[in-house]
C-alpha cells in the first residue's frame, strides 16, 4: 500500500524515491539525483534542543538520527534552490532548520488546533482533514494546488 505522500507525488507525475538512513555527509551526493525533496510525517518529534528549548514533555518521542539528517537536508536544499515541502513532522523540520521554534504539546495550548488522531479512531477517521492550511499568496504551492486555502 502506498503512503499518502507517495500517492500524491505519483498523481502529479513525479517518481518518489526514498534513501535509507545514512551519514549526513552523503546527503549532497544523494540530493544531486533528485528534483525535489518531500519530508514526510512521523510519530516522532524534532528534539527541542534543536530550537534552543528544554524538553518539556517527559515522555516525548524523538528521533535524533532523523534530526541529524533532515535538518541539514533542509538547509542544503534551500541553499541550492531544490524544491522542498514538509508534511506533518516534515513541516516542523523545515521550520526548525530555518531558525523557528515549536510548541511541544498542542494539547496544553488554549484554543489550539486539534492536530492529532485518537487511538480509538479508524484509519479513515485518523486521516480526515483536521485543519485548514493556507498557502502563501502567489507562492509555488498556491500555483500547484490552485487555491489559497
Amino acid at each position: 500500500m502506498l503512503r499518502a505522500g507517495s500517492r500524491t507525488l505519483l498523481n502529479l507525475g513525479l517518481q518518489p524515491v526514498s534513501f535509507p538512513a545514512g551519514p549526513p555527509a552523503r546527503l549532497e551526493s544523494e540530493l544531486r539525483l533528485v528534483s525535489g525533496v518531500m519530508l514526510g510525517g512521523s510519530a516522532t518529534h524534532v528534539h527541542p534542543r534543536h530550537f534552543g528549548a528544554a524538553q518539556e514533555v517527559a515522555d516525548g518521542t524523538y528521533d535524533l538520527e532523523r534530526d541529524a539528517v533532515t535538518l541539514p537536508l533542509v538547509r542544503w536544499a534551500l541553499r541550492h534552490g531544490v524544491p522542498l515541502i514538509g508534511v506533518c513532522r516534515g513541516s516542523h523540520e523545515f521550520n526548525v532548520a530555518c531558525g523557528g521554534t515549536l510548541h511541544q504539546d498542542l494539547r496544553k495550548r488554549d484554543g489550539a488546533v486539534r492536530h492529532w488522531e485518537g487511538a480509538e479512531e479508524s484509519v479513515d477517521q485518523q486521516y480526515l482533514e483536521r485543519h485548514f492550511v493556507t498557502t502563501e499568496t502567489g507562492g509555488e504551492l498556491e500555483r500547484i494546488v490552485g487555491m489559497h486555502r
